[in-house]
């Protein structure tokens, strides 16, 4: 039978009779046929799906009160962490229905302390949830333990399940990351609920040992037992990979049937656990991955349903606000936790999504030229905003090589469009480009002159040089500068951006250095040394692999004599562990 008494402060049905054996032993009843949940995952559910459901969650040490039972170590069977025999109860396994982590020898406040748990193992306060630290490792057993139990029974059932997706191997997800992606995120964070799924298989059974096991409540059960695995070890891969098995099997063969509301909360409720995830665990490339996953049916969902008048229009109006929210929380996972690869790739996903659904100029169904020049606004805002965000946070790398492909996207999207058509003032296209990356480069020689010793500051300019490069080359379109505009162009880009930079470095002068009177510190102009020379060879390894732009230098003597000094430099640098240049010596 099923008692439907609450634990901690949530609800959660608890199976009474059926032991803590995962096999199955009570024949006709769905329930009785699945494992018995641990006492920690019902704790941890009700607590996700209690109100105010937590919208960020933080390990750390919530109780310092000595009786531990990480602290003691065996008196007798006198502490809450050691059995009379010495074995630690959180190891054993099969008490009887008792796994709350106590021994049955255990008195007095010890016994108490073990008693609570896993109850004292949380603590919610308003949206935030908090996990003790030293009762991970526990917590994680449990909860490895339930979603392995389960995962047996779900991967049976839903081979065999009607309107099951037939996934490209045996752990793998069911689509392509490559789909563009869509969506939009709401407040608050839930843990995945069936209790309304109205598929084809929703009601059915499947027989395992003999006993009918509801797919639905199965469907549940392995998204409970995931959602508490993965808030510890939000990396598992098998894990994220059943969530979306499960996601899949909710939709059933109504996929593409089912009213759009409910085809979407299904999946921005996932997304809001995933934001819940990334207060704690911003780095794990599989939970971004799944975030990927989701984004991607969220906005082939609407797209496809997007049909009629007016239809470009229309999905501009789904994608824009779906980029800015996946934006606005990569912006608050990269200020959290500094020099995030994976955030800034996300939000590079987000603006590429929107910058290929975005329609070209001229096409019959755009009644406004300001939807094409909106994109174009909103991608200046992402390079300026990444100007802004190296001068707060001069070693990320990242923001660098981000920034340099949000340029791309907003040179190649006013081509596609354009742009210099739009503008008068700018003439062709390639002027426009032109002047872009010209003012970029100068707000790039600022932060130099501020963050000279800073290495990714010299990153971002080598990527800036080398798309105006590949502008002057012709790469961006079809528009090509004649001979004499070439040499002006590139003249001005040598002088200002080689020549200058040169002569400040080799005369020994740091770019900061605005008060002669104040002498800077020998490691600092050791480091923007380095890393200037590093940047005037990198520029003009890239001028030479350009063979229609090396023949519009004026003074190609001069530039392999820069080169030679600035090899014979860096090899001389005895502090540098791997220096290939004095290798090339």
């Amino acid at each position: 039978m099923i008692d439907s008494s609450d634990t901690a402060s949530g609800s959660g049905a608890r199976v009474s009779g059926a032991g803590d054996t995962p096999n199955c032993q009570l024949p006709n009843n769905s329930a009785a046929a699945l494992p018995r949940q641990p006492e920690a995952v019902r704790v941890l559910t009700a607590l996700l799906r209690g109100e105010p459901k937590p919208e960020e969650i933080s390990i750390a040490i919530l109780r310092a009160d000595g009786t531990d039972d990480y602290l003691n170590n065996g008196d007798g069977g006198n502490d809450s962490g050691d059995c009379g025999d010495g074995t630690d109860d959180y190891l054993s396994n099969g008490d009887g229905g008792n796994d709350s982590g106590d021994c049955g020898g255990d008195t007095g406040a010890a016994g108490a302390e073990a008693a609570a748990y896993p109850t004292n193992a949380f603590k919610k306060v308003d949206t935030h949830l908090g996990m003790h630290a030293p009762d991970l490792p526990r917590l994680a057993r449990d909860f490895r333990d339930d979603y392995y139990n389960v995962r047996k029974l779900f991967r049976r059932t839903s081979i065999s399940s009607k309107g099951q997706h037939r996934l490209g191997g045996q752990n793998h997800c069911i689509n392509s990351f490559g789909a563009d992606d869509g969506g939009a995120t709401t407040s608050g964070v839930a843990v995945l609920s069936f209790g309304g799924a109205s598929d084809d298989t929703s009601n059915s059974s499947a027989s395992i040992c003999g006993n009918a096991v509801d797919s639905m409540l199965l469907r549940q059960r392995i998204v409970d037992a995931t959602s508490c695995l993965l808030l510890t070890c939000p990396d598992n891969a098998t894990a994220w990979a059943d969530r979306r098995r499960a996601l899949l099997l909710a939709l059933g063969n109504e996929e593409g049937h089912m009213p759009s509301e409910k085809f979407e909360n299904i999946f921005i409720t996932e997304l809001k656990f995933v934001d819940l995830l990334f207060t704690q665990h911003s780095k794990a490339p599989n939970a971004w991955a799944h975030r990927k996953w989701i984004c991607s049916r969220i906005v082939c969902e609407k797209i496809s349903r997007n049909t009629g008048t007016n239809t470009a229009e229309k999905e501009l109006q789904l994608l824009q606000p779906w980029a800015e929210g996946e934006i606005d929380l990569c912006t608050r996972v990269a200020e959290h936790f500094p020099k995030n690869y994976f955030s800034w790739a996300h939000r590079y996903y987000a603006i590429s999504v929107l910058f290929s659904h975005w329609p070209n100029a001229g096409k019959s169904y755009l009644s406004d030229a300001s939807l094409v020049e909106s994109l174009g606004a909103f991608l200046a805002g992402e390079v300026m905003f990444i100007e802004q965000w190296l001068s707060r946070h001069v070693s990320d790398h990242s923001a660098a090589h981000y920034g340099a492909e949000a340029l791309r996207l907003h040179l190649k999207h006013g081509f596609r469009s354009g742009a210099g058509a739009h503008r008068e003032e700018s003439g062709t296209a390639t002027e426009w480009a032109l002047a872009v990356v010209k003012g970029v480069l100068t707000t790039s020689k600022q932060l130099l002159q501020r963050y000279s010793s800073h290495e990714v500051i010299w990153i971002w300019r080598r990527h800036v040089g080398q798309v105006f490069l590949d502008i002057v080359g012709g790469e961006f379109g079809t528009e090509t500068l004649m001979a004499g505009k070439a040499v002006e162009v590139l003249g001005i880009f040598l002088d200002a951006h080689v020549y200058e930079v040169y002569n400040y470095l080799m005369n020994g002068r740091k770019l900061s250095n605005y008060n002669s009177n104040i002498k800077p510190e020998e490691e600092e102009v050791r480091l923007s040394r380095i890393h200037g020379l590093t940047y005037l060879l990198w520029i003009l390894d890239q001028l030479q692999r350009r063979n229609a732009l090396i023949d519009f230098v004026p003074d190609k003597e001069r530039l392999n004599n820069i080169r030679n000094a600035c090899k014979d430099t860096l090899a001389k640098d005895v502090k540098v562990c791997y220096n290939t240049w004095r290798l090339e010596a």
